[in-house]
């Protein structure tokens, strides 16, 4: 589990250690976030000064949640996800779902609860960024097109 070889001095992290813990998805976000905690346990175990980014040094968030109130069904739960927290995202939108999100009662541990708690991480995360990230795209009030050498403005509806 530490990434230990034989070879003095080299550790595996990620994939290549093999640590059975990234199961079937392997080359996709499993293996990803097994390479960032080992990699930021990896001086730790090693007991030497790290200089690189530390687990402390962004925005941490606290949140409660609410242990009365209505579920939100899986399918509503789909539904707020599809129109307000898909590809598309918009600040108005994504303010929308957290607050559709934070009326329900997401301290029970029920499938449905737990889809809720999820889609409200993502949702508020999601509002904290302004940019589009991956394949979700921030619409932002006017977006400029450049195709080879010309230029295209046009606005969209959101934020």
């Amino acid at each position: 589990m530490l990434g230990v070889r034989r070879t003095s001095s080299l550790y595996a992290i990620g994939e290549v250690a093999d640590t059975g813990l990234h199961g079937a998805n392997r080359l996709a976000s499993n293996s990803l976030l097994e390479a960032l905690v080992m990699g930021f346990n990896l001086p730790r175990y090693l007991s030497e000064p790290w200089d690189g980014p530390r687990l402390d040094d962004g925005l941490l968030v606290t949140i409660k949640l609410r242990d009365n109130g209505p579920l939100m069904s899986i399918d509503e739960v789909r539904r707020v996800n599809w129109e307000y927290v898909g590809i598309l995202r918009s600040g108005e939108g994504l303010r929308k779902a957290v607050d559709l999100y934070e009326r329900v009662n997401m301290a029970v541990s029920t499938k449905e609860s737990n889809a809720a708690l999820v889609s409200y991480l993502t949702a508020y995360a999601a509002l904290l960024r302004t940019e589009s990230r991956g394949t979700h795209y921030r619409l932002i009030t006017q977006a400029r097109i450049l195709i080879g050498r010309r230029e295209f403005t046009s606005g969209c509806p959101h934020d």
